[in-house]
């Protein structure tokens, strides 16, 4: 079985609502669609039996830099490396070439997906037989989520709703409003969710120290159960100083963005937390390494993400039940729900319930291109590039 095609598809999905942070407005899943396309080599001039594998890459310039354009000059080169070759020795060839994180990851999980294909195994089952991964988890349980604009009786409903689908954790973008209505937003949230439930601010590098100890002073009754990047990416010496000053555990993101940084946030004991993404890290290998070096410094860990689509849930999901040493779960939650027309297929899905997911059993990743839908928002000035 050799690769005899790789089609790639540069798009941008309009979602529903916008995603805002303190750093950015998403008002699409922008990225890179790919499919690998597997052909068996058969006697007789018999038709091939072919199988796709599919990915996406997700550059985000204000996360690693990284943009559309270049991620696809990349995806490109990439594909000439892997045309013509097995899917396994394509994989082994991709760890070795050191394109950026989007471009490597993108490919890396098109190629898993054909390969756990191949073997007939879930990728979660794949990933766990080739790393020799012996624990596992029968499921995982997602943490909850409020934009950081939510606000009215939208944002009571959903507040509500997430109570009521038995949620227990709810992410919180904060940042972006003055010291009073952020503390008069986040005390709301407490009095509607009650006291068991953890709320766990992403403030997304918006605080200066000094706004930082204000906040955390102030916050102290409303028991917060993590307080993610409050500020800027380089000040470790300021979230060491923030750390040594609250009880509040801090969690840091754009921080650690190479396992350098990781280093550095060991050292210098800034951290109780880590959010390796494994969007920044650039492939399951480098995620799962960086992961098992914070636990063993005795950090905890969580392996976030950004707008991004099925696909890329789906991946997250399995990369989830690989990484037996993650302690919080978001990634892999369904994103259909999220876009104006959904682009993928099928839909993925909470397992059995919400806000639980059992270990996946599909071949491969099992989500796929919708290409009813994604065609219509390729980039017109970039195109569909087909490379054989």
């Amino acid at each position: 079985m050799i690769i005899r095609e790789v089609r790639l598809y540069p798009a941008k999905i309009p979602r529903k609502y916008p995603f805002k942070t303190s750093r950015a407005v998403q008002n699409s899943a922008n990225g890179i669609f790919i499919e690998i396309v597997n052909s068996d080599l058969c006697l007789d001039n018999e038709d091939p039996g072919v199988s796709i594998g599919t990915g996406e890459s997700a550059p985000r310039k204000h996360i690693t830099g990284e943009t559309l354009e270049q991620t696809l000059s990349e995806l490109e080169l990439i594909s000439n490396y892997i045309i013509g070759e097995e899917p396994k020795y394509a994989w082994e060839l991709l760890n070795h070439l050191g394109f950026s994180p989007a471009a490597n990851l993108g490919m890396e999980m098109a190629l898993l997906d054909l390969i756990s294909k191949q073997e007939q195994l879930p990728l979660c089952d794949f990933l766990s037989n080739k790393y020799d991964i012996t624990e596992s988890k029968p499921r995982i349980s997602y943490c909850g989520f409020a934009n950081s604009d939510a606000s009215g009786e939208k944002f009571i409903r959903s507040l509500k709703r997430a109570k009521k689908n038995g949620f227990n954790i709810v992410r919180i973008k904060a940042g972006e409003l003055s010291f009073d209505q952020e503390y008069g937003r986040i005390s709301y949230v407490r009095r509607v969710l009650g006291n068991d439930f953890g709320l766990w601010l992403d403030v997304n590098q918006a605080w200066t120290l000094e706004q930082a100890k204000t906040y955390v002073e102030k916050f102290k009754d409303l028991n917060i159960m993590m307080l993610e990047q409050p500020l800027i990416a380089s000040d470790y010496e300021g979230h060491r100083k923030l750390k040594e000053y609250t009880n509040i555990p801090i969690m840091l993101d754009e921080s650690v963005q190479t396992g350098a940084d990781l280093d550095k946030t060991i050292d210098m004991g800034c951290a109780d937390a880590v959010n390796l993404k494994i969007m920044k890290l650039g492939s399951f290998e480098e995620t799962k390494k960086q992961i098992k070096k914070a636990k063993a410094a005795g950090l905890q860990t969580y392996c976030g993400a950004t707008t991004v689509t099925d696909i890329f849930a789906g991946f997250a999901r399995h990369i989830e039940f690989a990484l037996p040493e993650l302690d919080y779960f978001t990634t892999g939650k369904p994103r259909s729900g999220t876009f104006v027309e959904n682009p993928t297929q099928p839909k993925l899905k909470f397992t059995p319930l919400i806000p639980y997911a059992t270990r996946p059993v599909e071949k491969g990743i099992g989500i796929n291109i919708n290409h009813n839908v994604l065609d219509k928002y390729i980039v017109k000035e970039l195109g569909l590039r087909c490379i054989k």
